[in-house]
């Protein structure tokens, strides 16, 4: 492999990470004796993508869920538990029926997913199970796609991160260029295949609808 383009999957966790922390203020949490409820949707599990961005999510929120500042009624938290075939919205929710939402009453404080299909399986699960509109948990997703934007305009999920596809084609030209004029593509970093270093152009996602 002589080169490797692709969204940060990583940082797109911590993205999604770091807005749940800041817009339920939990640095500030434990010392103010607040807490909340959250359950996790990832995607496939046979894609290493949806870790990457699992990795990128815990790296943020697992110090919270240590302190006992977030809480999972679900008790599922792994990876390999909170996995959605497919990343399809109709098994997000399958999943939400069967391992959530008779946990609540109305449901979570956070539902976090990485996937606005993921997020649409988990607000139609939302709307079945009669969740009322002032009990509307914070809603996460990444994709960008219109049904997204939708949902971002009527409140029901507070975040979507953006896929430029067009962007990341454009850019994979460039390198394909590059190389075969024998010259080496642009780089950011490296990634370690279980064989060697391949060197990779890892590209930010940006908020959907700014």
């Amino acid at each position: 492999v002589s080169w490797h383009i692709a969204y940060d999957a990583v940082s797109a966790g911590k993205a999604v990470g770091n807005h749940i922390a800041g817009e339920k203020q939990l640095a500030t949490a434990a010392e103010e004796k607040r807490q909340y409820s959250v359950e996790f949707m990832m995607g496939a599990p046979e894609d290493y993508t949806a870790y990457l961005l699992y990795q990128g999510v815990m790296s943020v929120l697992q110090p919270y869920l240590d302190n006992g500042v977030l809480t999972t009624a679900s008790g599922r938290v792994a990876f390999e538990d909170t996995c959605i075939q497919n990343w399809s919205s109709a098994d997000a929710l399958r999943y939400y029926w069967d391992n959530i939402s008779k946990k609540y009453e109305n449901g979570p404080d956070i539902l976090c997913t990485t996937g606005d299909d993921l997020a649409k399986g988990a607000c139609e699960g939302l709307t079945i199970s009669g969740c009322p509109a002032d009990k509307w948990p914070l809603v996460t997703g990444i994709g960008g796609n219109q049904a997204a934007l939708d949902r971002l305009a009527a409140g029901q999920q507070s975040l979507s991160l953006k896929e430029d596809n067009a962007l990341l084609a454009e850019k994979c030209a460039l390198g394909v260029q590059a190389l075969l004029a024998g010259k080496s593509p642009q780089t950011n970093g490296t990634y370690y295949n279980g064989m060697t270093d391949v060197p990779v152009w890892l590209e930010t996602m940006t908020l959907a609808g700014a």
